[in-house]
């Protein structure tokens, strides 16, 4: 049976699915639940980072700001992935106008992480001026998930290459990879600060230092402002409302401030997984890929303690 995903789109625009005018759904697929709905709108917002310019041309759009990729859990138990794009201005003329478009699955394939649907061609990044009419918008249609290729930028060769760039990055993605055994334990999200492209990459890395039904279980944003509907994982930059003070890095989050050289302290959970995993990514990601093909048999995705035995057992197999 092929995968499909429903799809939904939400922006600022004359005609909605409500019937009226401003930021509402533009459009869905007739697979989306109305509970479904009222989730995706809320987290598909996008707030603009303060030390970017309030009226900003389309170069400056392109090269400064920064998609929000969001990948998370609905209520309703199925999968929802959200692309969010800053536009500038409305239909009237107003700033502030964003376009999110999302993808609606029961699963995602076994093979395959999050990040991986980050360049798919098919995501839309506006509504064009012509299809901004009056007129109901009809139904979209539903895609075949399965079709859709992984992003070529996050292979396991790309990240060892991001790893390889500047030293220290090896030991960085091992305590990121601690916080996922810690964080969520304690309500204690990860926050990684960088330039967006390097956020991005971070997440991916850690993303993959877990196998895949693993790694499904955690959330991600690239592009996280505030707290408001936090990821497992998150991105952010300058100018948004993290400040990476020592109450927000000692108990509100898990922070990594690349750009400051500030970061939380991480408790040794999950350290054996962590530096061994990592080092594979950096220097050995033949043998990661051969160990996330391993765990493809093992019944539990829990990331806790346990995770190790399987590690143990595989480097035991190995030699």
């Amino acid at each position: 049976m092929t995968r499909v995903a429903d799809q939904l789109h939400y922006t600022s625009c004359r005609r909605g699915v409500r019937g009226g005018k401003g930021f509402q759904t533009r459009a869905l697929s007739a697979g989306i639940l109305p509970d479904e709905q009222r989730e995706i709108e809320a987290r598909g917002g996008y707030s603009v980072q303060r030390n970017l310019p309030p009226t900003p041309t389309q170069e400056d759009i392109d090269r400064d700001f920064p998609v929000a990729f969001r990948y998370y859990k609905l209520s309703s138990g199925r999968l929802a992935i959200t692309r969010t794009q800053y536009t500038g201005k409305d239909y009237s003329q107003r700033w502030g106008n964003f376009f999110a478009h999302s993808l609606v699955v029961a699963t995602l394939p076994a093979t395959t992480w999050s990040i991986d649907y980050f360049e798919w061609p098919g995501w839309k990044g506006r509504l064009e001026p012509e299809e901004d009419t009056e007129e109901t918008p009809p139904l979209i249609g539903e895609v075949d998930f399965e079709a859709i290729e992984p992003s070529p930028s996050f292979s396991f060769a790309e990240l060892q290459e991001f790893l390889k760039e500047s030293p220290g990055r090896i030991e960085m993605l091992a305590a990121m990879i601690r916080a996922v055994f810690f964080g969520p334990q304690k309500s204690r999200m990860l926050v990684i600060r960088d330039t967006p492209l390097n956020g991005i990459f971070w997440l991916a890395c850690v993303l993959k230092a877990f196998p895949p039904h693993h790694a499904h279980s955690l959330s991600i944003s690239t592009y996280q402002y505030d707290s408001r509907n936090c990821a497992i994982l998150n991105a952010t930059t300058p100018g948004t409302d993290f400040f990476f003070d020592d109450t927000q890095r000692r108990f509100q989050f898990c922070m990594f401030d690349l750009l400051e050289g500030q970061s939380s302290e991480i408790p040794d959970d999950g350290s054996e997984y962590a530096s061994t995993v990592a080092t594979w990514m950096a220097k050995h990601p033949d043998r990661l890929q051969a160990f996330h093909a391993f765990m493809s048999s093992v019944e539990s995705c829990l990331i806790d303690a346990d995770l190790v035995k399987p590690l143990r057992l595989f480097r035991l197999g190995c030699g």
